[in-house]
């Protein structure tokens, strides 16, 4: 059972995904708009349907914080 707390825990929520989101966007509807384009980095897929894929939000998250560094 500890094992499992530490999983979750080192993984990120949904609603971790949407405050860094509108953190990096400065807006909820920016970030919605990233999130429902086509993405290169994604193979031109929609950030948006990567959230319903095995470890997709965590490809997410990764992503927003490559652009937040400015790493491309």
């Amino acid at each position: 059972m500890e094992q499992d707390k530490n999983k979750t825990k080192n993984e990120p929520t949904p609603e971790d995904l949407l405050a860094k989101g509108e953190e990096l966007f400065g807006s909820k509807v920016r970030f919605d708009h990233w999130m429902n384009c086509p993405n290169s980095f994604f193979g031109e897929i929609k950030p948006y349907y990567l959230m319903f894929e095995s470890g997709g939000i965590k490809k997410i998250y990764q992503e927003l914080i490559r652009l937040e560094f400015g790493v491309f």
